[in-house]
């Protein structure tokens, strides 16, 4: 199962979300796809789309809910096929 991981990474690239990597490492060693992609990336839709996800995963912290949903609303309307 692929599975998109949606973060909000600096513009210097550095990104320390223990939670996710720990999460991608376990779901990555039963056999799943996981891709980490960054929420401000102009291109997020179509990067996300092309890689094809089942399920959009999100990191969230206080202070960036109302981004995170905005994403969410905008990848959700453009996915083709069923994303839990």
């Amino acid at each position: 199962m692929r599975i998109a991981f949606i973060a909000d990474i600096d513009v210097h690239g550095s990104f320390k979300n223990l939670g996710i990597m720990c999460q991608s490492s376990a779901l990555k060693a039963q056999g799943h796809q996981v891709r980490l992609f960054n929420i401000g990336d102009e291109h997020l839709v179509r990067e996300v789309d092309a890689f094809s996800p089942r399920i959009l995963a999100y990191s969230v912290t206080t202070g960036t809910e109302d981004i995170h949903l905005e994403a969410n609303r905008r990848l959700r309307a453009a996915l083709k096929g069923p994303v839990h």
